[in-house]
């Protein structure tokens, strides 16, 4: 997803209602990425935390968390 965000500023497809997707300029101001993960136990942080510091080195300039326990309409556990 974060290479798509450095392409080649494609404009969003046509299949898309006008208004319905933000435009690529747009996107590509965005340098946070959130993921939110049902499950929570350590190993599952452990691999997750692995896969960010791999994201973190390969895009120095965003910054990418991860929500574990994730409840729809509920609270959550958060780590960097």
């Amino acid at each position: 997803m974060v290479s798509a965000l450095v392409g080649d500023g494609s404009p969003p497809s046509p299949r898309s209602p006008p208004g319905l997707v933000p435009h690529m300029r747009d996107l590509r101001a965005l340098r946070a990425l959130a993921f939110a993960i049902d499950a929570d136990t350590p190993a599952l942080r452990a691999a997750v935390g692995a896969a960010l510091a791999r994201l973190q080195a390969q895009f120095p300039d965003w910054t990418f968390v991860a929500r574990f326990g994730v409840v729809a309409g509920g609270t959550d556990a958060q780590t960097p």
